[in-house]
This record gives structure tokens, C-alpha cells and sequence, in this order.
């Protein structure tokens, strides 16, 4: 049952393979007058690999109360029918883009408005620290999440977030900078979990990222 990738996963990872083989200039190619400030923009690809560290925030029910059956929390954790609210919860992700300006160590915080089949709106904050500088990002983000009839790999459902990212940098390479970008990810469980915690969707060798990033960067130029 858990021998394949599903079809939809496996064209989010191509595609992401395919955007990070690219070549770019790593100043992108829209510039304006001047010299040691030119305005330049440039678009980037990322995955997006979710960890299991994170808290999953203070979740409350519309109708009935938390489920206290290990089992079932947080697969299900309101009786069914119900709405699902939950607020402040948070998660780390490793980010690996084809502009090293965006690859970093991802932290944010989560809150989701889901409908009794856990589709429905999501909203936070996030910052990413970046590996090849002294740098910082942080913004915001919201989603939309929606499902599929696929029944997926673990037979509930395909969930696609498509997440909308805005922020802006600070210190060293990324000082003054500005991004923007849409993530789309994929998950198969009623509240969103990454992938090594679902048997069967990863090997002791592999376990793709969750989602796929494409944006862009604003801001000065070569100083």
C-alpha cells in the first residue's frame, strides 16, 4: 500500500529537482540605473522539507470535546462534524533554494480555521535563518487548504496547502532585501504532519520534502 509516491507528490519533486538544476545569476537580471544601487530581481525555487520538532498549539473543537484516545489525537482530534481551531502552534523546516540567500534553517509559528473534512484557512509567522551568511529572514504567510479525492497514501485524503509568503531580510547578505513566494504542499493527514511521521511515506535512506517554494527577492544591488 505505502510502496509508491503518489503521482501527485512525485510531480512536486521533479518539478522541484528541475527548478534547483537551473542556472541563474545569483544577482538576478532586472536592473535599473546606477551603480552601487541598482534594483534587482530575482526568482528563486525551493523545497521545503517539514521537521517533527514543533508543538502542535492549543487545539479546541466547535462541537464536542478533544478526543483522549492517543490514537486517534491528532488524526482526529474533534468528534467528527465538528470544526477544528488551532493557535500557536509551531514547526521547523529546512529549506534548500537555488539562491543560497534563501536556504536556511525555517521556523514558524501555525493557526488553522478547518472544516469537519480539515479543509480551510491557515495563518502565521515565520523566519528563516540563513547557512551561508549572517542573515535573517522574517514575514508572514497564509493558506488555503484544499482536498482531493485521491484517497492518498494512507487511504484519508490528499490536502494541498497553497501558501502565500511575504517577508524581509535583515543582516549581512540579505540586509534591505524583500521576497515574496508561493508554496504549494502536500499532506496526507487531517492536521498537517511531516512525512516521517506517516509510515510508510519514507525510507531509512529518503523522505522527500513536503512542499515546493517558487518566488522572488527584491531589493539593492552589488554595493
Amino acid at each position: 500500500m505505502f510502496a509508491r509516491i503518489p503521482t501527485l507528490l512525485t510531480f512536486l519533486m521533479i518539478f522541484a529537482v528541475a527548478s534547483l538544476l537551473q542556472t541563474q545569476d545569483a544577482f538576478g537580471s532586472k536592473k535599473g540605473k546606477g551603480h552601487g544601487h541598482d534594483k534587482v530581481k530575482v526568482e528563486f525555487s525551493a523545497t521545503d522539507d517539514w521537521s517533527p520538532v514543533g508543538t502542535l498549539g492549543e487545539i479546541t473543537c466547535s462541537s464536542g470535546e478533544l478526543t483522549d484516545n492517543p490514537d486517534l489525537y491528532p488524526i482526529q482530534p474533534c468528534p467528527p462534524g465538528s470544526n477544528i481551531y488551532v493557535r500557536g502552534a509551531t514547526a521547523e523546516a529546512w529549506v534548500i533554494a537555488d539562491d543560497p540567500r534563501f536556504t536556511g534553517m525555517l521556523t514558524y509559528t501555525l493557526n488553522y480555521n478547518l472544516e469537519p473534512d480539515f479543509t480551510g484557512s491557515a495563518w502565521g509567522t515565520w523566519s528563516l535563518e540563513v547557512e551561508t551568511c549572517a542573515g535573517t529572514w522574517e514575514g508572514v504567510w497564509d493558506s488555503k487548504r484544499t482536498l482531493l479525492p485521491d484517497p492518498g497514501p494512507v487511504g484519508m485524503g490528499v490536502w494541498i496547502g497553497k501558501i502565500k509568503l511575504s517577508g524581509h531580510g535583515s543582516g549581512d547578505c540579505v540586509d534591505g532585501l524583500k521576497m515574496k513566494g508561493t508554496e504549494i504542499a502536500a499532506t496526507y493527514s487531517p492536521i498537517p504532519l511531516p512525512y516521517e511521521m506517516l509510515l510508510g511515506l519514507c525510507d531509512s535512506t529518503f523522505c522527500p520534502a513536503e512542499g515546493v517554494i517558487t518566488g522572488e527577492i527584491k531589493g539593492p544591488g552589488r554595493h
